[in-house]
């Protein structure tokens, strides 16, 4: 099923999507009533799921379109009567109950499959991006156990079977991103989740090192990976990278190939290498049940 999910509040909008994704179903996003205009101008779509009020107004224009909608809202007593209504604070489950329900002459596709991985690896840790690689293998290795591995194409979620083991908190603490632990068919399971590129929290904007800066002064990330860099290119790039966090600018780089990591730490430019922080992102405890 293709949904389209529209809330301004980054963690709910991106928590209902993975948690989606993760049954099977393909989810764009949009935070804005006119964002989601013009997503639907742009993409087809089975079923909108909206909040009402939006930072641009209410979610009454979205109504309008032929396709089913669904609206989650504290603020039931404002949305048209004929409009499928779910009262906040909705489970997940609850969503997904409702989308089968509104929409019947849709096939409900099952969960992605599990793959059995080797101790410390699961099979689709190799097609990850290096730098979450890293991250998940220090988690496996901490954790003692074998993992499932869920790649959506923006977040990687790492399933672990914790039963009669302790939960690894060091490491987590120090890997950020989002962690969940709860029971599973009788089994004690742990679920981390990061961005797919590695990306640190708070970093919202990711860049190819051939494309223009963002203007603003936010902290941004230059992901290498799958970029063919020459070594003298690479060496360009850090230095550039390396005046401006002199003057001031978060930048990371994300993916740096090793070879190209090894030929800077020879030439002594280790200290300007990758700038290493907890990965994002990071939900509030109350809304890690969206995702998990």
């Amino acid at each position: 099923m293709r949904v389209l999910i529209v809330d301004d509040e980054e963690g709910i909008r991106e928590g209902l999507a993975s948690f989606l994704r993760h049954h099977g179903h393909t989810v764009a996003t949009a935070e804005s009533c006119a964002g989601a205009l013009a997503a639907l101008r742009s993409h087809a779509f089975d079923v909108l799921v909206t909040d009402w009020r939006l930072t641009d107004g209410t979610a009454k224009a979205l109504l309008e379109t032929e396709l089913p909608t669904i609206v989650i809202t504290g603020l039931a007593e404002e949305v048209p009567e004929a409009a499928a209504v779910l009262r906040k604070p909705v489970l997940p489950a609850e969503l997904l109950r409702e989308l089968v329900q509104r929409i019947p002459a849709l096939p409900t596709p099952k969960p992605h499959p599990a793959h059995a991985g080797e101790p410390f690896a699961a099979p689709e840790l190799h097609r990850l991006p290096p730098d979450s690689q890293d991250r998940i293998r220090l988690l496996l290795q901490a954790a003692g156990v074998s993992a499932t591995i869920h790649d959506d194409g923006e977040f990687v979620t790492t399933t672990l079977d914790l039963t009669g083991r302790p939960v690894p908190g060091t490491i987590l603490d120090s890997l950020g991103g989002d962690w969940w632990t709860g029971d599973e068919a009788g089994r004690t399971v742990g679920r981390w989740r990061c961005h797919r590129d590695g990306r640190p929290a708070g970093v919202h904007t990711v860049i190819g090192p051939r494309q223009p800066w963002p203007q603003d002064a936010l902290p941004f990330a230059i992901n290498l990976h799958e970029q063919s860099l020459a070594p003298d290119s690479f060496l360009t790039l850090l230095d550039v990278v390396t005046r401006a966090r002199q003057q001031g600018r978060e930048i990371h780089l994300l993916n740096v190939p090793s070879h190209l990591r090894l030929y800077a730490e020879l030439l002594g430019r280790a200290a300007d290498l990758p700038m290493r922080a907890s990965g994002g992102p990071r939900l509030a405890a109350a809304q890690r049940q969206l995702w998990s």
